[in-house]
């Protein structure tokens, strides 16, 4: 008889969500899980439950994009969805589920988070415009970048390296402390 072994519901598989990303809570691996309903939900990776940590949506759109980073030894995530009527960017402490900020800019298509020199940061794009947001102050850090076309994907790096897709092109730029 020919055919895969083991084919079918996995017991162990992450539920269904939206957008996720790992950190480290209390010292163990997590994931932040986008719900379908709004907010989101921590699942311990150790022993592959949900903590019980969560937030509820406050408009029933699902969570788009979900990054995170460290902020003063504690976790960070920053969520976004569609609706026009809410905020574009939340940040959330991870630990306690509460909301702490927010970050302002127009539909966001791309989101990640690092930290570079002890100094934490969230890097988002809108269209064609990538910016980047202390998430100590939750202040804009950066002028608009603008790309000449559609901005895909963003990434951060700890070393200062923030990567940009656009069109078919990508874009390593490099973060500078200014005076």
């Amino acid at each position: 008889m020919s055919g895969l072994a083991g084919i079918g519901r996995d017991e162990h598989a992450l539920p269904a969500a939206e957008e996720a990303v790992t950190i480290y809570l209390d010292g163990q691996p997590v994931a932040v899980l986008g719900r379908w309903g709004g907010g989101f939900r921590v699942r311990d990776l150790t022993v592959n439950r949900d903590t019980g940590l969560q937030t509820t949506g406050s408009n029933g759109k699902p969570v788009r994009l979900v990054a995170a980073t460290i902020v003063d030894g504690r976790p960070i995530a920053i969520t976004t969805n569609d609706d026009w009527r809410d905020p574009p960017m939340k940040v959330w402490d991870v630990a306690t589920a509460q909301q702490i900020g927010r970050l302002s800019m127009g539909t966001v298509g791309a989101l990640a988070a690092t930290t570079i020199n002890g100094h934490p940061i969230a890097v988002a794009a809108s269209h064609s415009t990538v910016a980047v947001w202390s998430l100590t102050t939750f202040d804009r850090i950066s002028p608009d970048i603008e790309f000449p076309d559609s901005v895909t994907a963003v990434a951060a790096t700890p070393q200062g390296h923030i990567i940009v897709c656009f069109d078919r092109d990508i874009a390593v730029l490099t973060a500078t402390r200014s005076s």
